[in-house]
């Protein structure tokens, strides 16, 4: 019986995104110009002392407890690993920076915990194309969210009260405290800022502020800046 005849596309069909492909580590592997011992990128690891330290130098349970109130223990738990050079090699040559995203022959994928961290921060679980970047949010698609919702009173959980204001949060370092020159698409990063709230006040929120307008004024002072 024969089997029919697969063609499988090498490269990206449409290139209006990804401007880098030319310089990418695909490109080449795609040409026929990387083959041999050097189609596998070198693994460099750094931390083969640490483990070997740590297993012959147990921690005692007092520098464990700081590990845990700095929320590392469970990098301790997890302990050294094999890698992969092979497995590690193919998802590169599958990266792409433009989008920060795996393009596979299926679909594309990214590595991000945003989803979850999302929901469970804000109550929300904003759909795919609310996300630009694999880490930037739509103001729009916030706003149209938040317009759904109803009105805290004296009655609201407290919960769903922090929830709002970590959703007022992301709209206001969009669109006031740090904007871009889009004006409309604050960082998933700050999730992580806006976890504990009441820890928020002792973080340098002006410093950090300051340091964006000199970004930006830096940018926006080139000549090719519109």
């Amino acid at each position: 019986m024969d089997h029919p005849t697969v063609t499988v596309h090498p490269g990206p069909e449409n290139y209006d995104v990804l401007i880098l492909q030319q310089q990418h580590r695909s490109q080449v592997v795609w040409d026929g110009n990387l083959t041999g011992q050097d189609a596998c990128l070198t693994i460099r690891r750094a931390n083969y002392e640490f483990w070997n330290h740590v297993r012959q130098h147990p921690l005692h349970n007092g520098i464990l407890n700081y590990f845990e109130r700095c929320g590392f223990r469970g990098v301790l738990e997890v302990r050294d690993m094999q890698y992969d050079e092979g497995i590690i090699t193919a998802l590169i040559e599958r990266w792409h920076q433009e989008t920060h995203t795996f393009h596979m022959r299926t679909d594309k994928c990214t590595i991000t915990l945003w989803q979850q961290l999302m929901y469970e921060l804000t109550g929300w679980s904003p759909e795919e194309e609310s996300i630009k970047s694999s880490s930037l949010l739509k103001i729009k698609a916030l706003s149209k969210h938040v317009e759904t919702l109803n009105d805290n009173d004296e009655h609201t959980d407290e919960i769903v009260v922090q929830q709002r204001v970590r959703l007022y949060l992301l709209w206001l370092f969009g669109g006031t405290i740090f904007p871009d020159n889009t004006g409309a698409l604050p960082s998933l990063d700050f999730l992580d800022d806006i976890s504990d709230l009441d820890a928020m006040g002792g973080k340098a929120w002006g410093a950090a502020a300051l340091s964006s307008l000199y970004n930006s004024l830096c940018r926006a002072s080139m000549c090719n800046s519109v």
